[in-house]
């Protein structure tokens, strides 16, 4: 009988020490990598709430077009920023991270360089303000290989003010095509 209760105690001890130990591990992860994901929902928020207006000029090869909408899908138009998250479990070690501050200390970059080159986002770079750590610019390098399309793209997105995206795709078939596009915001 004494011998089960020294069991049963010791399995209630490990238990809570491994929940403790997971613990850990989670709030390590959560603090790992830029929220892009959280971040991005946030703003879309925002903008959808304050009725933000889209200018956007798009240029895909010679074709340009320009539109401004008064009535913004902000989840469509900055939904692609959500899907470049790399702040989950598979990627712990798959990105280094480091951070470089300007000269004058008010801004901090952070920099997640991927040691995969079969990773869609090679390079995520977020500019930070010191004073509020809030972002003022996100950049996003993303490189497809797919069967019919190769893509090299660069994501750019400034809370509040735009987004841009510029680079090129290669259909399997087909002339390489650049890519240029840039979304300015404007609230009322």
């Amino acid at each position: 009988m004494h011998y089960t209760k020294t069991i049963i105690l010791y399995f209630l001890i490990v238990a809570s020490l491994s929940s403790c130990i997971k613990k850990e591990n989670t709030a390590l992860l959560e603090a790992k990598f830029f929220d892009l994901k959280g971040f991005m929902e946030k703003e879309i928020s925002s903008l959808q709430k304050n009725n933000a207006i889209l200018h956007s000029t798009t240029r895909l090869g010679e074709e340009v077009s320009d539109s401004t909408t008064l009535i913004v899908d902000w989840e469509k138009q900055l939904g692609i920023f959500k899907s470049f998250d790399i702040n989950k479990n598979a990627f712990l070690s798959q990105y280094s991270a480091d951070s470089i501050w300007n000269k004058d200390k008010s801004v901090y970059h952070l920099v997640y360089e991927s040691n995969n080159p079969k990773l869609n986002v090679s390079s995520l770079q977020i500019m930070v303000n010191a004073q509020d750590h809030s972002p003022i610019l996100i950049k996003i390098a993303s490189s497809k290989d797919a069967f019919f399309f190769k893509e090299d793209l660069l994501y750019s997105y400034q809370p509040g003010k735009g987004y841009g995206i510029i680079g090129t795709r290669k259909p399997l078939f087909s002339e390489e095509i650049d890519i240029e596009i840039a979304g300015e915001i404007n609230l009322p």
